[in-house]
This record gives C-alpha cells, structure tokens and sequence, in this order.
C-alpha cells in the first residue's frame, strides 16, 4: 500500500471545490496532538485537516490507546467552535459522517455504537475522539479537533484487538485511502454543517446499534445493567434500568450484554 500525499487528499477534494488546508505526516504521534497544538500556537479561522500514515501513540475515549500501523486512515479535523455543537454532539456528527462515507464509497452496513465507534457487525471498524482548545488568553472554547481512526489495511489485525475489531480489508474491501478520508472530512465540513441538528441526530439515531440491546452501564465508581431504549435529543443514550428507572447518559461507557427479558 502506497503513502497518503498531501497531493493525494487535495486531489479526492477538487471535484467538489472544497479544499482545506492539509497536512499529512508520514509518522506522527496522535493526529490530534498536532492539531491542538496547531491550534494554540496559530489560533486558525478556517478549517485545517492533519492526517498521518502511521501514529505511534494514537488516542481513544477514556485514556485509551488506538492502535494506528501504517496503511489506515488517521485523521484530524480542526474547525473553530461551531456555536450550535459541544463535543458530544459533533463527535455524533463525526460517526454519522463515516457511515455516509462508507455507504456511498463501499456495499458495507455500518452502525455507531453510541457514542464514539463505527462498528461493522460485531466488530469495531473505527474511533472517534473530539478535543477541545480552551484559549488561556479568554478561558473560551474557541477549537475542536475531531480524530477519526478508520483500520484500512490489514486482514491480520494487531494480536491486542484481534476478535474485537475489524478493518476495510478483513471485510473484502479495497479502497483509496484519500478518497475516503476527503469524503468523511467533506461531509462533516459542509453537509453537516448546513444541517439542522434535528436532522442529523435522527440520522445517528437510526444508525445506532444499541437501541434494544440490553447492556452493562459503565461508571468509574460502579457498573449496572440496563436496557437502550434511545438516543435523546442532545445525543444522550436513554436506559431503562432493571427496576424501571429511565436514565439519561450524557458520558460513560456501555457494554453489549446477552439479551435478557425483564
């Protein structure tokens, strides 16, 4: 597999006459890294995409690693703060934006397990991460770095997420790494931005897997079981738990669990 070039990404954007700044590493350590401190030392207006070959201390939610080797798609998307979105929502935005990406450039079914990752059946096939720039000078959000991991390449997955995850290529996929990464970066830059967040949370809702499935709720300090019985307004996943308590999680984590009737 060919290097992603800058001449690449820019390229797969000219069709359709949007074309950010692009930065691409051969290898770096966290796409997102970059990004923010890009955004400290220039405080930039319009959007700029940082995107890496290889990284070799990739971020996930919660501390989390994310492993990148080369041949993937790791990418971060800098924008000023919209004033409509935190960072709930446009990682929301973000997992719809793969899906889209996937469905027109590929014959896969993806779907968001909430709230963060694109899953391909069982298995997860890519991660989101936004951060957010805080200006000391202000103490105001003013930047969002959007990180997206996507596994590409690779049948032979690394051994630390063999049985847990999956990648374009493991599913019978080839495709353009540029081309892909452009078309995810174009839809979340222009045709979510246009949208109402009305429509786009409609949209994640009916891309979500976990709707139905009874699940293990995940807190630092304790774990209960429950059932998904949606994604609320502000991107929220709505639970029932076992003695009918409805409850709205806003953070935290969920694990898929046996299905069990209450």
């Amino acid at each position: 597999m060919k290097k992603l070039t800058r001449r690449d990404m820019e390229r797969s954007f000219s069709d359709n006459g949007l074309i950010p700044e692009i930065t691409v590493y051969d290898v770096t350590d966290s796409t997102n890294v970059r990004a923010l401190e890009y955004a400290r030392d220039n405080k930039p207006e319009r959007p700029i995409i940082f995107i890496a070959n290889e990284q070799t201390a990739g971020r996930g939610r919660l501390g989390r690693s994310f492993s990148s080797p080369f041949g993937g798609i790791y990418m971060t998307i800098l924008t000023r703060t919209p004033d409509r979105a935190d960072t709930t929502a446009l990682t929301s935005y973000a997992a719809v934006s793969v899906c889209r990406a996937l469905g027109e450039l590929t014959d896969l079914s993806p779907k968001v397990k909430w709230v963060n990752d694109v899953y391909i059946g069982s298995l997860k096939l890519s991660g989101i991460l936004a951060q957010g720039f805080v200006d000391p000078d202000t103490n105001r959000l003013t930047h969002i770095a959007l990180g997206i991991g996507l596994n590409v390449s690779g049948k032979e997955l690394p051994e630390e997420i063999r049985g847990i995850a999956t990648s374009l290529e493991a599913e019978g996929v080839i495709i353009d790494r540029a081309a892909l990464a452009s078309r995810i970066a174009e839809i979340y830059l222009s045709d979510l931005h246009k949208a109402g967040t009305a429509e786009i949370i409609n949209e994640y809702r009916s891309l979500s897997m976990l709707t139905g499935a009874d699940v293990n709720v995940i807190h630092p300090d304790r774990t209960y079981p429950a059932r998904v019985v949606g994604i609320g307004d502000e991107c929220e996943l709505i639970v029932k738990t076992e003695d009918g308590e409805t409850v709205l999680l806003r953070t935290g984590e969920v694990s898929v669990r046996p299905v069990k009737r209450y």
